[in-house]
């Protein structure tokens, strides 16, 4: 995986060259700069350069949020190889599936997948180290349950597992 450079998008051009040397399964390829992180919007012009030069195939990944998002960029690159979505699929674990058959996640299925996940994380790394885990899933989970701001303050705030647990009780 790569970015198309650290402060200019005019790097991609050597970066890609160098990747060209090498015969690889697939680069992926993040069309941001590393002092982006993740804000403002992917270089397309870079993505369209390695979409126009690369030997290698590719996998295109940045702001793949969910099925439209990832509809536009399969539309605009129908020769695309592949496409990673990370932070699409921790806001919404179903996205796999709705893109291939169109069948959202409910509610329901939603409650059970971040219970399920805050039970797994609690036996993994314990149950303090857990709330911590749960809180960064919720910063991109949270648009799953848009009338609950109160209830995702205090999320954000527990300190605890009694806390965090005494804020998702909105879910049932």
């Amino acid at each position: 995986k790569t970015r198309i450079g650290r402060e200019s998008p005019e790097e991609f051009a050597q970066i890609l060259e160098l990747y060209r040397r090498y015969p690889m399964k697939e680069l992926i390829i993040h069309p941001r700069l590393q002092s982006q992180q993740y804000e403002g919007k992917p270089h397309m012009e870079a993505w369209n350069i390695a979409v126009r030069n690369s030997k290698n195939p590719l996998c295109y990944n940045g702001d793949i949020t969910d099925v439209s998002s990832f509809e536009r960029i399969s539309g605009e690159f129908p020769s695309l190889d592949s496409a990673m979505i990370g932070r699409g699929a921790v806001a919404n674990p179903a996205i796999f599936r709705e893109i291939r058959t169109g069948r959202k996640a409910d509610t329901k299925e939603m409650t059970e997948f971040i219970k399920a996940l805050f039970e797994e994380y609690s036996s993994e790394f314990g149950p303090s180290d857990a709330v911590f885990k749960m809180k960064e899933v919720w910063s991109y989970f949270h648009v799953n349950f848009p009338d609950s701001e109160r209830e995702l303050r205090k999320i954000q705030k527990a300190k605890s597992p009694a806390d965090y647990l005494d804020a998702v009780r909105f879910l049932g």
